[in-house]
């Protein structure tokens, strides 16, 4: 009811104030959640294995060089022609690759899955 809304409004709120200190932007974190889902699906679906202890402390996003907003340094005469298009083809390139690396630790606990336990999860 209306306390499992306000237990996720605090958490979307406390989610965004850490991304907002860390800088990320919200097109990236989105990434990093979908990416981190298709992760996990192509363990069980493609890979047929669970990690068996995957929990955030587990988790780790690495941020690459230019995933942050960087503060777009006014375009003066001295700015060659060419200077800006290398920076809007950086930008460009950095929108193809994910601007993050997804590192998954302690695979430990790896549990491999049967075909057919993955073909009954498949099926749900």
């Amino acid at each position: 009811g209306q306390q499992s809304v306000d237990q996720s409004s605090s958490l979307q709120q406390h989610a965004e104030d850490i991304r907002s200190i860390l800088g990320v932007p919200q097109e990236v974190s989105q990434r990093i959640a979908t990416d981190s889902l298709s992760a996990y699906m192509r363990m069980i679906f493609k890979d047929q294995f669970i990690h068996g202890d995957l929990h955030p402390g587990n988790v780790m996003v690495k941020l690459e060089e230019g995933s942050s907003p960087d503060v777009e340094e006014a375009t003066t005469e001295s700015t060659s022609h060419l200077e800006r298009l290398t920076k809007r083809l950086r930008r460009a390139a950095r929108s193809y690759s994910p601007p993050f690396q997804l590192i998954i630790l302690d695979a430990g606990l790896a549990i491999p899955l049967p075909r057919d336990k993955v073909e009954a999860l498949r099926s749900l």
